[in-house]
């Protein structure tokens, strides 16, 4: 079955995708068909992603050709990218190696370094106007990890850096999807990969970035934090942000309130007599605020209306 589904997903994506694999590499390293052998092979060493093309193809496409769209290797060999099994959605998610290679497009990058810092080790960093960062390993049991720092060198200008302490970076992690259940400090992770990403990521918004840096990292944050990737109307790659905001909390609690209490005339029908008062919160989901003087008018038609 695992390769009847590989053959198909190899002859729709030859089929449907090939032209906009072309276009979107045009200026990019990899040659299209290369391109499409690698992700035809990812796809097929991975069983779960196989059966996610089965039951989702479009986040599957969605993830593949956003990895063409920033000229991005699709194989987990490479560490560019990633196409993560999810239920049933296929995630993209930018590497460590991702974010070098977008950061190196700059011709004003000379160097870029990321570096765990554990209990053990003799470091200490500075901010302010003369900021400084000092660290020396250990040569013998470096203990715990404390910290996570990267550094950006540039031809023409003072190096920048950013430094993130474990607990900053649990802080992030729990804002994940996965959140807990993800590979941050395991064992799948020795090198500590996702955290030195994330700090990348933060320093990243300090720096002078192009388009693709900018929109390659609002796509992780995303996804990362629970959205899912889709095809438009014209199959492009985009990113479905699905964060529950206070207006979808609230259309939630309205659909949970056992009220029987009927509307009154005039109101918006998503919004029930009993709620009233939190039609505040939900202006994106309303097409009008009520004073406490215009409930009064409305409620006194009502019953106006109830008597006549």
């Amino acid at each position: 079955m695992s390769k009847e589904i590989a053959i198909k997903f190899e002859n729709q994506l030859s089929k449907h995708y090939l032209q906009t694999i072309k276009d979107l590499l045009e200026e990019q390293e990899i040659n299209p068909q290369q391109f499409i052998h690698m992700a035809v092979n990812q796809i097929k060493r991975n069983s779960r992603l196989l059966q996610v093309f089965n039951k989702n193809p479009a986040s599957v496409f969605s993830s593949i050709l956003t990895c063409a769209e920033f000229g991005l290797s699709p194989t987990a060999q490479m560490g560019e990218c990633w196409l993560i099994p999810y239920g049933n959605e296929c995630q993209f998610q930018i590497g460590y190696q991702g974010v070098s290679k977008l950061m190196y497009r700059n011709p004003d990058v000379q160097n870029i370094s990321s570096e765990c810092v554990y209990e053990n080790d003799d470091f200490e960093y500075e901010l302010g106007l003369n900021p400084t960062l000092s660290h020396k390993p250990t040569s013998v049991d470096r203990g715990q990890l404390i910290a996570v720092y990267c550094v950006v060198r540039f031809k023409n200008q003072d190096p920048i850096f950013k430094v993130m302490n474990i607990d900053d970076l649990r802080a992030i992690q729990t804002l994940s999807k996965a959140g807990n259940r993800s590979i941050w400090f395991t064992s799948k992770d020795p090198e500590n990969w996702m955290s030195k990403k994330t700090c990348f990521k933060q320093l990243c918004k300090l720096l002078p970035k192009n388009l693709n840096m900018s929109k390659v990292i609002a796509y992780d944050n995303v996804v990362e934090g629970g959205g899912s990737m889709r095809l438009d109307e014209n199959n492009h790659p985009i990113v479905v942000d699905q964060t529950k905001t206070t207006a979808s909390i609230f259309e939630q609690a309205m659909e949970e309130d056992n009220s029987e209490e009927p509307l009154l005339p005039g109101l918006d029908p998503k919004i029930k007599s009993a709620k009233i008062h939190l039609a505040e919160l939900v202006s994106e989901e309303t097409t009008k605020k009520y004073t406490k003087k215009e409930m009064k008018e409305i409620k006194d038609k009502f019953n106006e209306e109830q008597v006549s």
